[in-house]
């Protein structure tokens, strides 16, 4: 009897050892010329990209093309093509190990002292369908080898416009653009079993370990295009008021309108594969299921806009518009909304003089609203035709046709016939200042935004029988300032040197003033994980806030705990923190010097709260560090205390162990255990470059001549609480508003390359 044999210690480096080293190879030519007022520009590109995971890449082909002619002296035109086919093998993410798509979720299950450059080879009799160690989970590598996630895009860009010039000052122009898409996605999962696993139960007797993952087998193939078409004509009109010029005004109206379609078609199996590892829809168990899709969508409108300047120092402008919308009532499809804005340029309107501390002052204000329609087919309740009546496990849900019969179930959405648009009001006002001969620039803007009757897809209880609605909330403000400061420190003190910093500051306030005259609470999603953590609009609160029970506590912040010396949960729900955060910041610098360059850029983000499904997992397996309590000794719940009939307090003396704290996840510490600092300070990127002088190329074809080294997310800083994820993934699935929800995502990569740039 063969037997593998391993330390019983921690294998260091273990999660990044199973990643593997991914590669990117981009490399992109361009060819452009001009004559007699006829320009052209062409290129090719293609990115060849082997991602981190085994079997994983993402292969891209782009083709570009435009040119422009000046035709007459009065009519030119331009038109541009961009074609690009794009090929990739993905990793499913965002499903939990036991669902058996997501490899990185099934990876973290791993005990830590598994090496993974020994479970890579998945054939092995130790680490395959009949001696994996895992009781729930699956080999990763299995996964991302055997299942199969395939997809093939072709897009289509292309715009073209006319402009005729009437008469001075006087410009006619239309424009036409259109974006076709095309998607042919196979995924497909293999048909397979795991083997039992046999422990010694009571009396000494082997028994089945039960709960081992198996899969008839799956296979899906779909097909789809998206057309989008958008048209405008408008009328230009410039000139000056006054004969001296110093009084100027432009002039637009015009016309626009907006055309999407959609279609899709797919096909899957249902109740497995009758031949493994054939990937065909002929080759389900039962009748193979079809689902095909269309959507059209219409929005046009007429707008106008409207600047008058004096001076080239003081500017006012007005714009409006008014669209109708087909996903709107008809009696309700149109909304106007406008805009006036002024800006003064102090130091010009003054004439005032350079001098070496102010050099430009500009003042802004303006206030503004701007409208949104809602989504596609929100208004009426709708029928699904042959669909899935209950889903069940192993691929034999029951779906329409049943026995021979066909029939329509009513969607899980409520429509909603009143249905309002959206209306935001944003005030603003700020400053642009230059100092020291424009060697310290500084950009600030404060913003107050109204948001009426925004639209949020509410989520509904299950005992419904519905999933979700669509509503308006009645108020929502943001209100925010925002920060820049570019800094020139030695701008012209040394030749040839050239120092550029900038920072940058953003904090934005938001909450929720008013739902409706019927409720002050809206639940935009969840409940997530079996802590039942749900995002709410709940007013006086920021829009996304989490909400969930917690451990309950007496007055004096005692635990009180059950008869089985585990925390107790409160009855009623309470709110916690929103994924927003309370303020954002990043900084940059970049210095050259006679053709070498650096740059390097830091982003910062300051509090707000995510819920990590991967903290819940982790905890629940025990590869967490917070399960090391009391190094899973037996021990007493630290101040914690038993409620008595009487509503009194007795001291708790049942012992628990870390075990009976987190066998079933999520739900001792409540919702709120499961939320996780979203703050972090991220190492963007760090470049080196080099530019050969013009003098070395004088004697060659080449005009210029560049060569870069960089590397992209260097380096994470976190809070000492999250060893979990990155703050700024979010679930993939997250429907409507909701946000701030991390489903085990693959971690974002870091990256070396080299980059060479020539020019002819």
């Amino acid at each position: 009897m063969e037997a593998l044999v391993r330390p019983y210690s921690a294998v260091p480096n273990q999660i990044q050892d199973f990643f593997r080293q991914g590669s990117n190879l981009n490399n992109s030519v361009y060819l452009s010329g001009a004559k007699g007022g006829f320009t052209y520009y062409a290129s090719y590109s293609n990115v060849a990209q082997e991602g981190t995971m085994d079997n994983t890449s993402y292969d891209r082909n782009n083709f570009n093309l435009k040119a422009s002619a000046k035709l007459t002296d009065r009519l030119s035109t331009d038109f541009g093509v961009n074609y690009s086919i794009l090929e990739l093998n993905t990793a499913t993410e965002g499903y939990r190990p036991f669902e058996g798509l997501n490899a990185y979720a099934n990876a973290i299950q791993a005990p830590v002292n598994i090496p993974y450059s020994e479970i890579r080879d998945y054939t092995s009799p130790f680490h395959d369908l009949n001696g994996f160690y895992g009781s729930y989970s699956i080999n990763p590598y299995y996964i991302l080898n055997e299942y199969k996630s395939e997809g093939k895009f072709n897009n289509l860009l292309a715009n073209a416009s006319v402009k005729y010039n009437i008469l001075e000052g006087l410009d006619l122009v239309g424009r036409i653009g259109l974006n076709s898409v095309s998607r042919n996605v196979n995924e497909s999962i293999p048909r397979y079993a795991y083997a039992d696993q046999l422990v010694w139960g009571d009396d000494f007797e082997l028994v089945s370990r039960g709960g081992r993952h198996n899969s008839p087998g799956e296979y899906s193939n779909l097909e789809g295009s998206n057309l989008n078409i958008d048209g405008s004509a408008l009328l230009n009109y410039a000139r000056n008021l006054t004969s001296n010029g110093r009084w100027t005004m432009d002039a637009t109206v015009g016309y626009n309108i907006f055309n999407r379609t959609t279609r899709f078609v797919e096909g899957e199996t249902v109740g497995g594969l009758v031949v493994p590892g054939w990937y065909h829809l002929s080759n389900s168990v039962q009748l193979a299921k079809s689902t095909e899709e269309s959507t059209r969508y219409r929005l046009y409108g007429f707008y106008g806009n409207l600047s008058i300047g004096f001076d080239n120092a003081v500017f006012l402008e007005y714009s409006a518009r008014n669209d109708k919308s087909s996903t709107l009532p008809v009696d309700n499809n149109s909304f106007f909304y406008q805009a006036i804005g002024g800006s003064i340029v102090m130091t010009d309107l003054l004439n005032m003089q350079p001098n070496k501390f102010l050099d430009f002052l500009k003042l802004r204000a303006s206030i503004g609203t701007t409208g949104k329609d809602a989504g596609l087919y929100l208004l009426e309740s709708t029928f699904l035709g042959n669909s899935t009546l209950q889903a069940l496990n192993s691929g034999h849900s029951l779906t329409f046709p049943l026995n021979g019969q066909s029939g329509f179930t009513v969607s899980d959405v409520i429509g909603n016939p009143g249905l309002k648009p959206e209306l935001t009001t944003t005030y603003e006002f700020g400053a642009d200042i230059g100092f020291f001969d424009s060697r310290f620039n500084v950009e600030y803007t404060y913003y107050s935004s109204d948001h009426t009757d925004q639209i949020v897809e509410i989520s509904l209880p299950s005992s419904s029988g519905f999933t979700s609605t669509t509503g308006n909330i009645g108020k929502m403000t943001n209100k925010g300032h925002e920060l820049s400061l570019n800094i020139k420190p030695i701008d012209g003190m040394v030749k040839d040197l050239y120092w550029d910093v900038n920072l940058i500051y953003s904090k934005n306030t938001n909450e929720v003033v008013k739902i409706s005259e019927d409720t002050d609470e809206l639940t935009v999603g969840g409940p997530y994980t079996n802590a039942a953590v749900s995002i709410v609009a709940k007013e006086g609160y920021p829009f996304g806030t989490f909400k969930s029970t917690t451990v309950a506590t007496t007055d004096d912040g005692r635990t009180i705990v059950g008869a089985d010396g585990l925390p107790t949960l409160t009855s009623d729900e309470y709110y916690f923190d929103a994924y927003q955060p309370d303020w954002t910041a990043s900084a940059s610098t970049s210095l050259s010097y006679k053709g070498i360059g650096f740059n390097i850029l830091f982003d910062y983000r300051k509090g707000g709260s995510f819920l990590s499904t991967t903290k819940d997992q982790l905890e629940f397996n025990g590869t967490a560090t917070t399960t090391l309590l009391n190094d899973r000794e037996p021990f007493v719940f630290p101040n914690s205390v038993f409620e008595n009939e009487d509503g009194t307090y007795s001291p708790n003396e049942v012992e628990v162990t870390a075990q009976d704290i987190y066998a079933i996840s999520g739900t001792t510490f409540g919702g709120n255990s499961l939320l996780v600092d979203a703050t972090y300070l991220k190492l963007r990127e760090i470049g080196l470059s080099y530019s050969l002088p013009k003098k070395l190329l004088a004697n060659s074809p080449l005009t210029h001549a560049k060569v870069s080294l960089f590397v992209h997310n260097l380096k994470f800083w976190l809070p000492s609480e999250n060893t979990y994820a990155d703050p700024e993934i979010n679930g993939p699935g997250l429907s409507g508003n909701a946000a701030g929800v991390e489903t085990t995502q693959i971690p974002p990569s870091k990256s070396y390359g080299i980059n060479l740039a020539l020019k002819f």
